[in-house]
């Protein structure tokens, strides 16, 4: 018996380890989505070992709590972006991933009366259903997106300006929705915004495809931030499909030089489950260094597998009209 949890805790260790090391590999990266739900299976295991008397076995699934818990501890450590100099104004966004779900909104409804956001950000919404959607919500007045299962609409309080369709990747999604919203006094100063859905990576070439799309939406989002209009005003958003312990991501915040609205905030979790270590973290919102977070929540239950995520930014021009 003790042979056979020895071998297990071998397993459970080079698995662990694999995932780090060959995330390129659609299934080991898939498994370090898991990260948190090891380190708490791992964790359980070890102490279960000691309990046992079996200290080889207890050593390694403590390697494994190591591996699965340096990630989790980091990402808790880090500082949530700062409110940017000036910062004297405030713009809010709420996503949420209907999941097809929007014949009745009435929950989701409530929601959004609760918070009156600036901004609307959905996926997952067909063409059919949008003229319902303007009318649950007519005190977003204007409203742009390209409809579909990994399409985007954008719903604003403010007139929308340059609305563009980025294709990022192939495949059955690869399209990134972006608008700009400018101050009504401060034309020239700018906040741009990204919506994505990539699909989610149960196979190598959606793995690939996702991958390659939140890189190129990153540094689109990047480009925007250097442009003199925009100085840092950048939010990308969406269903990623992605958690934060994957490869890609972090690779992704740099390479865009973006901020997790997350940072420094306990583990998460925006599918499936309220309760972090059931769910998956896949709903995000990156920020340029021109916006700040005031607050950031996660909605509850309101008919789609997602909750919704709604964030106060905190920025230097008064984007109200």
């Amino acid at each position: 018996m003790r042979r056979l949890g020895f071998g297990i805790a071998v397993i459970v260790l080079l698995a662990t380890a694999g995932s780090f090391v060959f995330a390129d590999i659609w299934y080991f990266d898939v498994l370090a989505s898991l990260r948190l739900q090891l380190l708490i299976a791992c964790a359980a295991l070890c102490l279960l070992a000691l309990l046992l008397g079996s200290r080889r076995t207890s050593a390694v699934l403590a390697a494994a709590v190591l591996l699965n818990g340096f990630p989790v501890a980091r990402a808790a450590l880090q500082s949530p972006p700062p409110p940017p100099a000036m910062a004297a104004h405030d713009v809010s966004i709420l996503f949420y991933n209907t999941a097809r779900r929007t014949v009745d909104l009435f929950e989701f409804r409530a929601f959004v009366r609760a918070r009156q956001p600036d901004v609307l950000a959905l996926t997952e919404v067909f063409a059919w259903n949008i003229a319902d959607i303007r009318r649950t919500f007519p005190e977003f007045p204007y409203s742009v997106g390209e409809p579909g299962v990994f399409g985007a609409v954008i719903l604003s309080r403010t007139p929308i300006r340059d609305f563009r369709i980025h294709e990022h990747a192939g495949g059955p999604s690869g399209r990134t929705l972006g608008i700009r919203l400018c101050g009504k006094l401060d034309a020239d100063k700018c906040m741009a915004l990204l919506v994505l859905h990539p699909p989610p990576p149960l196979s190598a070439d959606y793995h690939r495809l996702r991958d390659q799309q939140i890189m190129a939406a990153a540094m689109q989002a990047g480009m925007a931030s250097e442009e003199r209009a925009v100085s840092g005003r950048v939010a990308m958003i969406g269903d990623f499909n992605l958690t934060p312990w994957n490869a890609v991501y972090h690779k992704s915040l740099k390479a865009g030089g973006l901020a997790d609205a997350f940072a420094g905030g306990p583990p998460h979790s925006t599918w499936f489950s309220t309760f972090a270590a059931a769910g998956l973290a896949i709903d995000h919102v990156w920020l340029g260094p021109g916006l700040g977070i005031r607050r950031v929540d996660i909605g509850p239950p309101t008919g789609s597998d997602h909750f919704a995520v709604y964030v106060e930014l905190a920025v230097d021009v008064d984007l109200r009209w």
